[in-house]
């Protein structure tokens, strides 16, 4: 949502400062809102969504964030358990709306039965090669 709400700000053509002026938001507060360190209230996010003119169907979208934002994941129970940085990747899971993949030598790791693994290892180039003196 917070990228979403900046990206909304700049196709305005708006900075801070005036979205403040119009809205009556402090300028604090929409940077928090901005860099997902704050969840907006309901009011602020329609003040922001009339200043913006965002169309129904988007402004729908925005506040069905709003809304799931307030549910806990799945991880939550197990948060102190793993280390920060698989944390944080794995509370991207409940944002993303798709995932994309690239694999231009091999079949995407999700795709490999345990046949194909085995022969990927089985292949020279994945073996250190001899030092020669």
């Amino acid at each position: 949502m917070a990228a979403e709400l900046r990206r909304l700000r700049g196709s305005a053509d708006l900075s801070r400062e005036h979205v403040s002026e119009q809205t009556g938001i402090n300028e604090a507060t929409l940077y928090r809102i901005e860099t997902a360190k704050a969840k907006p209230q309901k009011r602020t996010l329609m003040a922001l969504l009339n200043l913006y003119e965002v169309p129904a169907e988007q402004r729908e979208y925005l506040f069905a964030l709003l809304k799931d934002a307030t549910k806990q994941g799945w991880l939550r129970p197990y948060h102190s358990e793993l280390p920060e940085e698989y944390t944080a990747y794995i509370s991207f899971e409940n944002e993303a709306q798709s995932v994309r993949n690239y694999e231009s030598l091999f079949l995407p790791g999700l795709l490999q039965d345990e046949n194909y693994a085995r022969a990927l290892s089985s292949v020279a180039f994945f073996l250190p090669r001899p030092t020669t003196r």
